[in-house]
């Protein structure tokens, strides 16, 4: 994901705009969310990015390309999170609210009862977005009269 935001004007073509910024949240960790490290005794651990974690490897990243003094704002690139209903990555609901993000929980269906699900090497036990559901939420944000700042 990270290296088709850091193109040369990507960042700027986003946090422009004043429309819905979405971002939608995986329902298990990837190899871009989650990897081994060795702790000091030599034992393999497991680190998982939380979603926020993850809303600011996108906003650094986008920052990271553009030619500004300052960043931009969390909001400037992301206005909404939406992540499937049952998803193992962990939700700090009220923190991400206090940055301006606006967050929905979107109906899920399992991982492996869906070809992309099942491409991604999801099982029963993971959630992905149940499609349906995901595009009326998509299509209420872009129907919205709400201003975006």
């Amino acid at each position: 994901m990270l290296p088709s935001l850091i193109l040369e004007g990507v960042g700027s073509a986003i946090s422009s705009r004043r429309v819905p910024k979405v971002l939608l949240l995986n329902g298990w960790h990837d190899q871009e969310t989650s990897f081994a490290s060795h702790n000091d005794n030599g034992e393999i651990v497991v680190n998982q990015m939380d979603a926020t974690s993850i809303v600011q490897a996108v906003v650094d990243a986008l920052n990271q390309y553009e030619n500004r003094e300052e960043n931009h704002p969390i909001t400037d690139y992301v206005t909404h999170l939406c992540y499937p209903h049952g998803t193992e990555i962990s939700i700090d609901e009220q923190l991400l609210a206090n940055v301006g993000l606006r967050l929905k929980e979107i109906e899920s269906i399992p991982a492996n009862s869906c070809s992309e699900g099942s491409r991604s090497g999801g099982k029963s036990h993971h959630r992905v977005f149940d499609p349906r559901a995901l595009v009326d939420e998509l299509l209420c944000l872009a129907s919205s009269r709400e201003e975006i700042s």
